[in-house]
């Protein structure tokens, strides 16, 4: 009698990658404007909410005072991230748009790391602002 294993690394019973990052992050954000350190934002806390949609994550920086100096206090991120699992490793990309003012601006997300360790970058090319959140999950 012949015997057929399975060589696939995923394991059945482990939860989608999209359910293992959500949470809220706690940690410092990094701004820049131009290239140059944002004054009064850079270094001070921030808190990034990952919630699962599906198989996709909804990525949001809901506390700065970045939200509060250029976004009118409103969370920035993206809808439709995906989440890419190798090893204990997640890789998160995504696209949205953010208000401000009267005109809409396209971003980018993305992120890396574990949920004991994530660096999350915001970045709004229109207006060269870049932001890098180090934290880990609460």
């Amino acid at each position: 009698m012949l015997g057929m294993t399975s060589c696939k690394d995923d394991n059945p019973s482990d939860p989608p990658a999209s359910q293992q990052v959500a949470g809220s992050y706690a940690g410092t954000l990094d701004v820049t404007l131009g290239g140059q350190p944002v004054v009064g934002i850079t270094g001070q806390a921030a808190t990034i909410t990952v919630t699962q949609t599906g198989s996709t994550v909804k990525l949001q920086l809901t506390q700065s005072p970045l939200l509060d100096q250029f976004f009118g206090g409103q969370p920035i991120g993206a809808e439709n991230v995906t989440v890419v699992k190798s090893d204990a490793n997640f890789t998160l990309a995504g696209a949205g748009k953010v208000s401000m003012g009267a005109t809409d601006l396209d971003i980018a997300v993305a992120g890396k790391g574990k949920p004991a360790a994530m660096e999350f970058t915001i970045t709004v090319p229109a207006v060269t602002v870049v932001a890098t959140f180090t934290g880990s999950r609460k």
